[in-house]
């Protein structure tokens, strides 16, 4: 389930919450970046609000070809993890 966020942005009008909302984004997508750049990569989880982040506006971001290889190794991993623990 997707809960997306209704802020709209009307010219010429500042709305704090969406300057927030963009602030947020931007230190999530940087936060991602910066630990897939990482040397120690595989071993860095991606917190809850990094997983928004991703289920959020995942489509629209554009990440390096590299981090977004990393990416998809950290979460599938992941996925594989909390699957193996569930049949426990």
């Amino acid at each position: 389930m997707r809960n997306q966020n209704n802020v709209i942005e009307f010219p010429g009008v500042k709305n704090i919450k969406l300057n927030n909302l963009q602030k947020e984004l931007v230190k999530n997508y940087a936060s991602i970046d910066l630990k897939m750049k990482d040397k120690n990569w595989s071993i860095n989880l991606l917190n809850e609000e990094e997983l928004n982040v991703l289920t959020f506006y995942g489509e629209t971001l554009e990440f390096a070809p590299q981090v977004a290889a990393r990416l998809i190794a950290v979460l599938s991993t992941s996925i594989k993890t909390n699957s193996l623990m569930e049949d426990f």
